[in-house]
């Protein structure tokens, strides 16, 4: 009798135990509940820059214009036109509530969160 117990003992030994399976699946769990927010937070970080370096690379085209001895466009419509026959297109917001911001005073394109009415340069 005592052999058919070891013998069984042995074969039970293979492969894990239920309850080490269920301390796996929590653990990972836990960091997928912890992992996420982050994750999506830097989704949002890559937006945001990526939106602020659309905006410099607008703000460029627009120095390099006016440096060539013509004046800055007089609205963010002019703007757009000016930008648009340098790049083809003006690039896409990529996080939404941001908006580009054209001021003619100082040749700049700004990402504000707030739309700037007749100051935004919209993309198609």
């Amino acid at each position: 009798m005592l052999m058919f117990f070891m013998k069984n003992m042995k074969k039970s030994k293979k492969g894990f135990t239920l309850t080490e399976l269920i301390v796996v699946v929590a653990i990972l769990g836990v960091l997928a509940t912890v992992a996420t927010p982050l994750f999506a937070d830097q989704i949002k970080n890559a937006k945001d820059t990526t939106d602020k370096a659309n905006a410099k690379t607008m703000e460029n085209i627009l120095k390099v214009y006016v440096a060539g001895g013509k004046d800055a466009p007089a609205d963010a419509t002019a703007a757009k036109k000016v930008i648009t026959d340098n790049i083809g297109s003006v690039p896409l917001i990529q996080n939404t509530g941001n908006f580009y911001n054209y001021d003619k005073s100082k040749v700049t394109v700004t990402i504000v969160t707030s739309d700037p009415g007749t100051n935004a340069i919209t993309a198609p």
